[in-house]
């Protein structure tokens, strides 16, 4: 699984840690370790925040030219709450920044708000 699991519940951003480590633990499959959005933040190395910005905007590129399929795929696994609230977050980060960046991309073309 290439994806980085992330999710927004009781008003909060989170990332799956398993699904970040560099050597998942084989003893915990199926066992998610969720953390905040900000810890993800503090706690990867750059190289995994980029992979991550680099992987909202390859999903928001799928999702130009009103791409249905896509959009059918990402819109459960980025819903337009989710997005939102991760680029609200605020920090002073380089990488927060891109990485809101490639949210807001992503809102633009997966939820088509040029309408």
């Amino acid at each position: 699984d290439c994806l980085i699991h992330t999710k927004f519940e009781n008003g909060v951003v989170l990332v799956d840690f398993e699904s970040i480590r560099k050597k998942p633990d084989k003893t915990r499959e199926g066992i998610n370790e969720w953390i905040s959005f900000k810890e993800f933040i503090n706690k990867c190395p750059s190289e995994q925040l980029e992979y991550y910005e680099r992987s909202i905007t390859c999903f928001s590129n799928l999702c130009l030219g009103r791409n249905n399929m896509c959009r059918e795929v990402l819109a459960p696994l980025f819903p337009y709450q989710l997005c939102i609230a991760v680029v609200e977050i605020e920090d002073s980060s380089k990488l927060l920044y891109e990485i809101r960046g490639a949210f807001l991309r992503l809102i633009q073309t997966l939820y088509e708000l040029n309408n």
